[in-house]
């Protein structure tokens, strides 16, 4: 095949690819972007924007041959290709589990201004789960505390209801430097995924119904409580696992 079939076909299958084609064979589909980055028809780049397809598909099978693809590639070719890796170092959909070495390698990658602001917050959400129940680093509560309100900030659902939680006293023992729960700090959290997570919306509403809060507000908590109830949402619950 020259260039223009070879492009032609890979676009093909990747199109099949995004519609969940069934009958496609996931095999052929990751050695043909293998050969066409081998023969420079693609770069690492292209794979790196593509990578997250293959670890949030619900198929284990894609899973293991996207990890198969990142690795015949180089996991250290592109800054999103690193990314994903390390994310699947830990989550271990698509190959074998080392938590030590994804959480070190994102530890590094944090600092890589090329993250999107959604990356940047899987990865501090990981790691401060890490942190929180000793995950292949030593537990360090203040710490996770740390990483989970700043991915909180920048829009990590999950980690709003963490860190929501810990001010609410839900943790257990809070940490020596706080005399203990901080409601309005908790509501604050809450606050940030309500519209999003229905668990953050039904904690925010029990603190304003149980006068919890410094100007609590029933009407308000009502409106939460049936927002959280729509058909077909769910809430997260706080576990370890990965969340985006």
């Amino acid at each position: 095949m020259n260039t223009r079939e070879r492009t032609t076909v890979l676009q093909t299958l990747w199109d099949r690819f995004l519609a969940n084609d069934p009958s496609l064979d996931l095999d052929h589909f990751v050695t043909t972007i293998l050969d066409c980055y081998r023969r420079d028809l693609i770069k690492a780049a292209d794979v790196g924007a593509v990578s997250e397809r293959f670890f949030t598909s619900p198929s284990d099978k894609t899973a293991r041959c996207g990890r198969w693809l990142l690795e015949k590639i180089g996991v250290n070719t592109h800054p999103l290709i690193a990314f994903y890796y390390s994310v699947d170092l830990v989550q271990g959909r698509g190959g074998a589990v080392d938590i030590a070495q994804g959480n070190d390698r994102l530890s590094r990658l944090l600092s890589d201004s090329s993250l999107t602001t959604s990356q940047r917050a899987i990865a501090l959400s990981i790691l401060a789960d890490s942190y929180r129940y000793g995950r292949g680093f030593q537990a360090d509560e203040a710490r996770s505390l740390a990483f989970y309100e700043e991915a909180a900030r920048l829009g990590d659902a999950t980690s709003a209801l963490k860190a929501g939680m810990y001010w609410e006293g839900k943790w257990g023992a809070m940490l020596p430097i706080h005399a203990g729960p901080n409601y309005d700090r908790a509501a604050s959290f809450y606050e940030m995924a309500a519209d999003t997570l229905p668990a953050c919306a039904r904690n925010l509403a029990a603190l304003h119904l149980g006068l919890k809060v410094s100007q609590p507000d029933r009407a308000k908590a009502e409106a939460l409580l049936k927002s959280s109830e729509a058909p077909g949402v769910t809430a997260a619950p706080d576990t370890k696992r990965w969340s985006h």
